[in-house]
């Protein structure tokens, strides 16, 4: 391995480029800027509330059912032993 490769195979040696070297509140700054143009241009897109409420609705489904099967396979992966109730 050569000096320059273990320089840059070292973590704490490693540049800190693009927004991971900035200052977070820069960060904020510039996705905001990107946020207002997106707008702006129109193509943004905003939730009318009928919208937002089918989306939550759906969302809520999502998280149900996929507690049942996490529920189901936990079950099927561990049967309760002789003379278990339940």
């Amino acid at each position: 391995m050569t000096p320059a490769s273990a320089d840059l195979a070292t973590p704490s040696r490693r540049s800190r480029r693009g927004f991971a070297g900035m200052d977070p509140q820069r960060v904020r700054e510039i996705a905001g800027m990107g946020g207002r143009a997106a707008h702006a241009q129109g193509l943004a897109h905003e939730f009318s509330p009928q919208e937002a409420r089918l989306a939550g609705m759906r969302s809520q489904q999502l998280r149900t059912l996929r507690q049942a099967q996490d529920d189901e396979e936990a079950r099927a992966a561990h049967p309760p032993g002789p003379g278990a109730k339940g």
